[in-house]
């Protein structure tokens, strides 16, 4: 977006949209892995809204692993222009 440059809320991501896109997203599964869902939404996020970049983490609380951990994650980041894929 051109927010940056322009400081104007006319050129801001909706974020509420971007949400509302998420669980969209998220709902239409199934999805058998984290890493999976992450790059999805990155890339369309990238395609749909117009921004340079995405950046997408998904954490899953008390993921069923036999080792006590607070959650597990996955990051994924797609960005727009030549060779990125979106």
């Amino acid at each position: 977006s051109r927010a940056d440059e322009t400081d104007e809320l006319a050129d801001a991501v909706d974020y509420s949209a971007v949400c509302d896109r998420i669980v969209e997203l998220a709902t239409g599964g199934p999805y058998r892995l984290l890493e999976r869902l992450s790059a999805l939404i990155a890339d369309d996020l990238v395609a749909r809204y117009g921004v340079a970049r995405a950046r997408v983490r998904i954490a899953k609380p008390e993921a069923p692993i036999r080792h006590s951990l607070k959650e597990v994650a996955v990051v994924a980041e797609a960005s727009a222009g030549p060779n990125s894929g979106v």
